[in-house]
């Protein structure tokens, strides 16, 4: 694999010292499955993992942490240093809400965001020197809220994704009005954004997404949509926009772990 280095070097009599380099930016990194390609002898192998300055570990899953130990066998010894980012996925942004058609019909209100993933789960002991960061996946913005006006109405916006990787939501269909905008995806590095409040008239406005969240942190909430306060009959109706999602942890069974430093995490710390 690309800019990931194994190497199989000598250790003490019956034992197996085996050196992981990550190098270059990957994703879903289980230290087992790595040794296992790099001669892992179990319960007989001294396991360092030295990940690069630069680099970024991330996931392709909220279910899935960007780096894990693996199940490891009693016996081994296991040594981590980090001077990149790790990274858990960010959470979906939700979708807009539906503005419906005639009668009300089909009206909805915004959805929430996914939750982040956990950068690091750790499932054997290990020693660990952070010097780098541990973020976990950022929640996604909550869908922005519909109106509808019973004649017409307008949808709300997607919400944004969470950093480490969420998708942007999508927008709520409208009847008879501009559409309004999904949410924009959030990356390894940054936090999407949620869609912008569809204004249309004085009165009636589909409510904007929310922003994805940064490291560690939850999604913001998706605005309602508006009536503008106005009276009719029939009425306008607006529906509420939908919750962030929750924060990523930062690491997942952290009493398995010794540090030598703690470096910067950000997220939960579980134990």
């Amino acid at each position: 694999m690309s800019g990931i280095q194994m190497m199989l070097v000598g250790s003490g009599p019956g034992r197996k010292a085996i050196a992981l380099t990550i190098g270059s930016n990957t994703s879903n990194y289980n230290i087992l499955t790595a040794a296992s390609s790099a001669g892992y002898s179990a319960g007989k192998s001294d396991i360092t993992v030295s990940i690069s300055p630069g680099v970024y570990v991330s996931s392709t899953s909220t279910g899935t942490p960007a780096l894990a130990s693996g199940a490891l066998t009693t016996g081994d010894t296991l040594s981590i240093t980090n001077n990149g980012v790790i990274v858990g996925d960010g959470g979906n942004g939700g979708a807009g809400g539906n503005g419906g058609g005639a009668g009300y019909s089909g009206l909805t209100a915004g959805s929430s965001g996914g939750a982040g993933g956990t950068a690091v789960t750790m499932s054997y002991p290990a020693t660990v020197n952070n010097l780098g960061t541990f973020s976990g996946g950022g929640g996604g913005g909550g869908g922005g809220g519909a109106v509808n006006a019973n004649s017409s109405s307008i949808g709300g916006a997607g919400g944004g994704g969470g950093l480490g990787g969420g998708s942007g939501g999508s927008a709520g269909s409208s009847n008879g009005q501009p559409g309004s905008s999904p949410g924009n995806a959030g990356s390894v590095t940054s936090a999407g954004t949620g869609g912008p409040t569809n204004q249309q008239g004085p009165y009636i406005s589909g409510g904007a997404g929310g922003n994805g969240g940064g490291a560690g942190s939850a999604g913001s909430s998706g605005s309602p949509g508006s009536n503008g306060g106005l009276l009719a009959e029939p009425p306008i109706i607006p529906t509420s926009g939908g919750s962030g999602g929750a924060a990523g942890a930062a690491v997942t069974g952290n009493s398995y772990i010794t540090y030598t430093n703690t470096g910067t995490r950000n997220g939960a710390i579980v134990p």
